[in-house]
């Protein structure tokens, strides 16, 4: 319709301009009239406001991403040539073959800048899956010694787009012994034997080697390994680490007047935090009565603790030996005071108690109130001397503390033996006894650096007669820890391992709690990390799933410490690690085949064994485009020079 007015418009715009007063030539009629119609034609366009519709199709080839391994173990001179050589006829073969199916091939190099040498396939994969200058993208060509060094493969054998692989001949037959793997813990004790196991190989060697294990200085294990029958095999060390502190270790293998291909992989070092004893945790009582005893065994389950029990009666006695408490309470982590009725400290016991609680000593108090030990109670006798019997309920203060969930989790707890108490004003009700009175049952204060947790019962063991030992063994081996925990204790900086590889993400994670073991949030910690003297990174934690946490990388061999402080509290913590000065690349000697062909067969891809591609499909796709004309703004300006250059031209030939 706008079509026959626009028509309409310019017969109009000719008819008018048929003849001029002057007269003026046909030319300039016709500019005249031109203008006259241009502009009436744009009016009514604005009047209609109409929109230019009309399709656009275009046409695309597949896509192929060529991934070619550029890490270090591609560099390591096999059969007397770089190992990447080995993929240089295969993968030009194949290049030529995707070209000539008709799809449109990408070269790309991983790892990504940023990540270092190492053999990190996911975040290049990832990269390349979220670029749509790459779409429709139909397969991934991989060229790579598949010794992938990435935390996590779901990424990959998940691809939504076929890997191929190629998996080229390798040419090397010279012997090579190798150290492939070593698994400890990540700490120890001084003295105790630590089991380091060891994975060894030997390609193209059948005989005897000797493996040993050397640290610290002038100390050394040795043991002969015999290959004759089995190329792997498994290997047990347990050295004993006399100094503490952050220990590393180097095992080492060979074999006499072999040559082997390379001695990179002939060595593999880690490093084991030593502490210097188990913590003690001592128990103090009146009678060894079956509160200690089960108080004790569950003590015992933890391998990082030794429990003492010391018995008092006119004076403290362990077994049928007097010692004196002093020594004993100076070396506790954790002490338990269980007593059923006589129990008596002295003025200098009491003050020495009162001291290492201050100064983070966890204190543990069951039964009846020890009246010399009024300064430290957080619940005090209420003038009721005798015991009595009752259940009791955890108070919405202790449900907060984790640990106190195994009591919601019993389906019955038999009743206890209680005292009457009254709670002191600096305290925290966790629970109460179910009597008339409620009289507090569980009873925390904070004293100083350290923390107390008054339970005004005992016969508390009687609750695994009904249950087991797992939910009282729980609580215990909870407590203790939780007692143990001084206040910078809950602000507690670690590395994932003490030991990373040269180029190995070195990731940190710091936590903090309150007096509840709730975790805190909205911490604001400065980490600084420091080799020797020289501080190398300082930046901030980031909130992460397990707290805090912050992630290096390419940092330089040696050994370094990290030091986190809260910018709010002025709490501080610091651990450290090692960076080993070798890099595992430059142990991949070979091509990690079984990884290759899991990775085409997961993906739906293939393993080359020819250069043939299926033939590339042409995608078409219709693009719709709407151009609204009345919103353009170059239409308004065509209406502004049709109407004044009608107007001036008019001027000029004397029509106005």
């Amino acid at each position: 319709m706008i079509l026959i007015f626009i028509v309409i418009a310019i017969v109009v715009s000719w008819w008018y301009y048929r003849s001029t007063q002057p007269p003026v030539s046909t030319r300039q009629r016709l500019a005249l009239a031109g203008l006259r119609g241009l502009s009436l034609a744009i009016l009514l366009i604005l009047l209609f406001n109409p929109i230019l519709h009309f399709f656009t199709t275009s046409r695309t080839p597949e896509q192929m991403v060529f991934l070619q391994d550029r890490s270090q173990s591609m560099v390591i001179i096999t059969a007397g040539k770089p190992k990447y050589n080995l993929w240089q006829d295969a993968s030009n073969l194949a290049a030529k073959a995707a070209q000539d199916a008709g799809y449109t091939l990408t070269y790309r190099d991983f790892p990504e800048p940023g990540y270092g040498q190492s053999t990190l396939l996911v975040p290049t994969l990832q990269s390349i899956l979220t670029d749509e200058k790459l779409q429709p993208l139909s397969r991934i060509l991989l060229a790579s010694d598949g010794y992938l060094k990435d935390e996590n493969l779901d990424a990959i054998l998940t691809s939504p787009v076929p890997i191929d692989v190629i998996i080229p001949e390798n040419p090397a037959t010279q012997a090579d012994l190798a150290i492939d793997d070593m698994q400890y813990n990540q700490t120890t004790y001084q003295q105790d034997e630590t089991p380091i196991a060891l994975t060894l190989t030997a390609e193209n060697y059948r005989g005897e080697a000797t493996v040993t294990l050397q640290w610290a200085a002038a100390q050394e294990l040795s043991q002969k390994v015999d290959f004759s029958q089995n190329p792997i095999q498994q290997l047990l060390l347990s050295p004993q680490f006399i100094t503490s502190g952050l220990q590393q270790f180097t095992a080492r293998i060979w074999a006499d007047s072999l040559q082997e291909a390379s001695v990179n992989n002939n060595r593999y070092s880690g490093a084991i935090q030593v502490i210097t004893a188990r913590e003690n945790m001592l128990i103090l009582t009146d009678q060894l009565q079956w509160d200690v005893k089960f108080i004790k065994d569950a003590i015992g389950k933890n391998p990082h603790w030794d429990a003492t029990v010391l018995r008092y009666h006119k004076g403290w006695w362990l077994g049928n030996t007097s010692v004196e408490l002093a020594s004993y309470i100076a070396s506790a982590a954790v002490i338990c005071v269980v007593n059923s009725q006589d129990l008596n400290f002295d003025a200098s016991q009491v003050s020495l108690l009162s001291q290492r609680v201050q100064q983070g000593t966890g204190l543990m108090l069951c039964g009846k109130p020890v009246p010399s030990l009024d300064q430290l109670n957080p619940a005090t006798m209420s003038g009721i001397s005798r015991a009595f019997s009752s259940t009791f309920t955890i108070s919405s203060a202790g449900k907060e503390i984790d640990i106190f969930s195994a009591f919601s989790a019993a389906e019955t707890i038999p009743p206890v033996t209680y005292w009457y108490t009254r709670p002191r004003l600096e305290s925290s009700l966790l629970a109460t006894i179910n009597n008339d009175r409620r009289s507090p049952a569980i009873v925390r204060r904070v004293f100083g650096q350290g923390t107390i947790m008054q339970f005004c019962f005992v016969d508390l063991w009687r609750w695994q007669l009904r249950e087991g030992d797992s939910g009282f063994s729980s609580l215990i081996d909870g407590l203790f820890q939780y007692l143990a925990a001084t206040s910078t204790q809950r602000f507690a900086v670690q590395a994932s391992q003490p030991a990373y590889f040269l180029g190995e993400s070195v990731d940190i994670t710091l936590h903090a709690y309150n007096e509840a073991l709730q975790p805190v949030k909205n911490i604001t910690a400065l980490a600084e990390i420091c080799r020797g003297d020289s501080l190398v990174v300082a930046d901030y934690f980031v909130p992460s799933a397990d707290g805090y946490s912050i992630s290096l990388r390419d940092l330089a061999a040696g050994s370094y410490r990290v030091t986190a402080t809260d910018d709010a509290s002025g709490a501080s913590d610091s651990t450290a690690f090692v960076i080993l000065p070798q890099s595992p690349e430059v142990r991949d000697m070979g091509i990690n085949d079984a990884m290759l062909r899991f990775i085409a067969t997961t993906t739906g891809g293939r393993v080359l064994q020819d250069a043939s591609f299926p033939q590339a499909e042409i995608s078409s796709s219709q693009r719709e485009h709407r151009i609204p004309l009345y919103r353009k703004w170059y239409i308004i300006l065509l209406f502004i020079g049709g109407f004044s250059g009608e107007w001036l031209l008019r001027k000029r030939w004397g029509l106005l």
